[in-house]
């Protein structure tokens, strides 16, 4: 079932079809089957810009895990809604779902686009907190919101810090 529905996601081309596809998994009780089916839909969503269809799907899910949090995350930064994506990461956090690195990177990505040094700080102590100071691409993350925001040193010590560094680590402090 699950691979049919996704393989009619993928040729959901316009908006309209991608309506009518939901319409119908609602109709039917698939919707809430599957979180890569919910996943997928809100992801077409976003890719449609539309944010809002994504947030009410989003809430009609009684307990979404960490994966169908990190997908409205995501979807708030690519559509460069980043206060949303971030009171996204606040709210998830409150209701004590522990999220995956890539919603860290999507939240830290949020953070450097708007310029929120001070809310940068807070999640580098999450990412401390929470182990996810192993992570390099966690750690680039970081290194590209101080940046940004014109913190070299902050940059250069989240650098130091690190265990582990790869080509874009360097690239991104060669550019200092």
């Amino acid at each position: 079932m699950n691979h049919t529905v996704l393989n009619l996601l993928h040729k959901c081309h316009t908006l309209k079809n991608l309506k009518t596809l939901h319409s119908r998994l609602v109709i039917e009780g698939s919707v809430k089957s599957s979180d890569i089916v919910l996943n997928k839909i809100l992801r077409i969503y976003f890719c449609f810009g539309e944010s809002d269809c994504a947030h009410k799907l989003f809430d009609q899910v009684p307990e979404p895990n960490a994966f169908l949090w990190t997908s409205m995350i995501h979807g708030y930064v690519e559509n460069q809604k980043y206060i949303e994506s971030f009171c996204m990461f606040k709210c998830m956090l409150g209701l004590s779902v522990l999220p995956l690195n890539f919603t860290v990177m999507s939240v830290v990505k949020a953070l450097a686009r708007s310029g929120r040094l001070r809310d940068g700080e807070a999640v580098y102590g999450f990412v401390w907190k929470c182990g996810f100071v192993f992570d390099v691409m966690v750690q680039n993350a970081m290194i590209d919101l101080f940046m940004r925001c014109g913190e070299v040193g902050l940059a250069r010590l989240v650098f130091d810090e690190m265990y582990e560094r790869d080509v874009v680590t360097w690239n991104s402090m060669i550019g200092i």
